[in-house]
């Protein structure tokens, strides 16, 4: 199975107008921008292949279930750079890529506690567990037309009820993510 790479935009935007992706659609509602996909390949956090004649996109991910009592944290939106608000329908907290070839489960968790909110919480007033992995297959919901093959290593932390966790976080990326906290 080979890997796609590309240098830039249009050459993506080539590869998958090839390949009948409704490129059209993306930068739209609450799908990606190509720019974004082109990033995610640029810094190894996914592949392109093409398996059984279409496109697919791999993912691996570390997420965090974070705790505080009988409440579970709960990303609910992220706005956009451009305005555009993605609603999370996500059953993780919080959620990072790995680095394909680059990093292991262990430092892309570490990378997403430092990325995320929890850079606040210093590890030894923490308390988790790792999980089992999971794994799952469909179309993106931020890249229409393409299968995504998501396999995550999912991990639990339990805060302290002292700890006050900030519930809009302005990313690195630009966008600015929003959290609640839901009943378990």
């Amino acid at each position: 199975m080979k890997n796609y790479a590309f240098t830039d935009t249009s050459a993506l935007r080539q590869f998958l107008l090839g390949q009948g992706i409704p490129v059209w659609n993306y930068g739209v509602g609450e799908a990606k921008t190509l720019d974004q996909l082109l990033t995610e390949i640029k810094h190894k956090k996914c592949q392109l292949s093409i398996e059984r004649d279409r496109v697919v996109r791999s993912v691996k991910v570390v997420s965090l279930n974070v705790y505080q009592g009988e409440k579970i944290l709960v990303e609910d939106r992220q706005i956009f750079v451009d305005g555009r608000v993605h609603r999370r329908a996500t059953r993780f907290s919080l959620a990072e890529k790995v680095k394909y070839c680059v990093e292991t489960f262990s430092e892309a968790l570490d990378r997403l506690m430092w990325e995320e909110m929890l850079r606040l919480v210093f590890c030894e007033h923490v308390t988790g567990s790792a999980l089992a992995p999971q794994f799952e297959w469909g179309e993106s919901h931020s890249y229409p037309g393409i299968f995504t093959h998501y396999e995550f290593y999912q991990n639990e932390v339990f805060l302290p009820e002292k700890f006050i966790l900030p519930l809009v976080v302005h990313e690195s990326d630009g966008k600015v993510a929003h959290y609640r906290w839901d009943d378990r």
